[in-house]
């Protein structure tokens, strides 16, 4: 695993609600994001989550991926 080196900053995120509900149900797709899953897992939605750029990312990733499958969200297909 490669750790984060003093330069790496980290962006403070709020996700609470159904927002987070539903980051939550796509976990799974985090699998090869060093423990990102987990920590979204765990996270209560109280405090700011400190990601990195990589973790902002994966995030990204899972959330394009849910909004163009059709099963999960029927008419919020994107091209």
């Amino acid at each position: 695993m490669i750790k984060p080196s003093s330069g790496d900053k980290k962006a403070p995120i709020l996700i609470a609600g159904e927002e987070l509900s539903e980051l939550k149900r796509m976990t799974w797709q985090m699998a090869d994001a060093f423990g990102l899953d987990s920590r979204i897992n765990k996270y209560q939605g109280k405090r700011a989550l400190a990601l990195h750029s990589w973790d902002l990312e994966c995030l990204l990733a899972v959330i394009d991926n849910a909004l163009n499958d059709s099963n999960e969200y029927p008419g919020s297909v994107t091209t």
